[in-house]
């Protein structure tokens, strides 16, 4: 609020003596932003009268946490309550020797990314809310283990498996084509409309309407430059990726220029979640997600539990990615599945097939009937139908691969379930006690064919369904009978 009057201030030319000077006029500058002034005074004065007044005490078992003057709360969290606590410290903070400490429960918050618990401490404490939280949350188990990712891997995979990189250069190949051949159409037209013209006004609008092409090549090359920034800050967020497991106790650092720290209680964890696309399916390599409140949950965050691993099963050939299952049972072991799963059968496969089949149909018939009535543009509507059906064939074997891989098992540790979520492969395992609810839903197609559709939801601050499609009823609630 105050930079920009105080730069036009310091900029301000006066006339002295016959020369250009550049005076700094303190009362004229005050003057001009008195109202800014008392506007940034108070915003200090609030964050001093909240700063003054929160005071917090950590012990053994608990963090306790007082906070106001005149309307005065006091909160008690226990340890056996939290999920997960997060630190960050981003190079003002470790010049300041402080750390910001969110903590989270399960109860809801006021905003979705908001935490239960916001607090800036000296590294201090920080270290010893940690050590409390961890000391606590390990139990009576001795398991340890650890898992680092190379950073050549972790390059090689952010980039070339990306699915933002496909549709970044789908993007791009569709905005330099498309506008050359509108360009280039509109300068003809142009060019015979103003055939009466003079050579200068024709040569003119000709040059600018021919502009569009490299107005949409400059647009690709943003948003070319914005994936390789985002690809840059991802990688420098995950450098130093280093997990840490003992006894009940997770400790995730992660980060470069800022710094994070993770302590999360494994009893708390709602669900695993092994995602792929089918080119990483293809190559054997996955990233895991967790469902834990308080991990994942702020903004421009991802709750990334292993960023890349590698799920080859022993007896093929190695790579130097890890094993995802030895990964996970190194980790969580609580969370590694292997079961029969109940499977769609052969007669279902439609329920995969036409979904992304009716788009790849669609797209040649509209695209047949636009250029019956717009015959003029079409060269640009044959190229647009073909960069349409890109993605939409990549769809239909997505879901093709998905009828295959689809599968569902109920026991009384817990829910394993593999299914595809656009072109997005999901295996998730989610324990019995964290466990919500179950819904058999059938529309009135199902009905008839013996399918329904499985819901499942995990516990959670926030839990969202996980869907699996086409699963024999029958055989859905024979084994929940048996379970239930």
């Amino acid at each position: 609020m105050l930079l920009i009057p105080l730069i036009r201030s310091l900029t301000a030319v006066r006339i002295q003596d016959g020369f250009d000077t550049i005076r700094f006029d303190m009362l004229e500058w005050a003057k001009g932003t008195k109202w800014d002034i008392a506007v940034v005074a108070l915003m200090i004065l609030a964050a001093f009268w909240r700063w003054f007044f929160t005071w917090y005490s950590i012990s053994d078992d608990k963090i306790t946490i007082m906070q106001g003057f005149i309307f005065r709360s006091q909160s008690v969290i226990l340890y056996d309550n939290i999920s997960a606590a997060a630190v960050q410290e981003d190079p003002f903070c470790l010049l300041l020797r402080i750390s910001k400490v969110m903590i989270d429960t399960d109860s809801p918050s006021s905003t979705k990314r908001s935490s239960d618990i916001s607090l800036v401490m000296p590294l201090g404490d920080r270290q010893k809310l940690l050590s409390g939280l961890s000391s606590h949350f390990v139990g009576e188990q001795t398991l340890k283990s650890s898992y680092t990712i190379p950073l050549d891997l972790m390059m090689i995979f952010s980039f070339f498996f990306s699915s933002a990189l496909s549709g970044v250069i789908l993007i791009m190949t569709t905005l330099s084509v498309s506008t050359s051949i509108i360009g280039e159409k509109l300068e003809n037209d142009l060019i015979k409309l103003v055939g009466g013209l003079s050579d200068t006004l024709s040569d003119f609008i000709g040059q600018v309407v021919s502009g569009i092409d490299p107005a949409g090549i400059a647009i690709s090359i943003v948003i070319g430059a914005g994936f390789v920034m985002s690809f840059l800050f991802n990688m420098v967020r995950h450098l130093n990726f280093r997990i840490l497991r003992r006894g009940k106790c997770i400790i995730i650092s992660t980060g470069a220029v800022i710094r994070r720290i993770y302590c999360i209680n494994v009893r708390k964890i709602n669900m695993t979640d092994m995602r792929q696309n089918l080119l990483m399916k293809v190559f054997g390599l996955a990233s895991v997600h967790i469902s834990c409140t308080g991990y994942g949950k702020r903004t421009r965050e991802i709750p990334v539990f292993i960023p890349i691993c590698g799920t080859r099963t022993e007896g093929k050939k190695k790579s130097r990615f890890s094993y995802l299952e030895n990964v996970m049972e190194q980790i969580l072991p609580e969370f590694v599945s292997r079961t029969d799963y109940i499977r769609p059968k052969t007669l279902f496969a439609w329920r995969f097939i036409w979904p992304p089949a009716l788009p790849v149909i669609l797209i040649p018939v509209i695209t047949m009937i636009l250029i019956i009535v717009l015959p003029y543009w079409h060269e640009l509507l044959r190229f647009l139908a073909i960069i349409a059906e890109i993605p939409a064939m990549w769809l239909l074997f997505v879901k093709a691969a998905a009828f295959y891989t689809t599968g569902f098992d109920l026991n009384e540790n817990g829910i394993s379930a593999r299914f595809c979520s656009w072109y997005s492969f999901h295996s998730i395992y989610i324990p019995a006690d964290r466990l919500c609810k179950i819904a058999i839903r059938r529309d009135i197609l199902q009905r008839f064919n013996g399918t329904c559709d499985v819901v499942v939801f995990p516990n959670g601050e926030r839990s969202q369904g996980q869907r699996i499609n086409a699963l024999p009823v029958l055989e859905m609630q024979k084994q929940m009978r048996n379970i239930f």
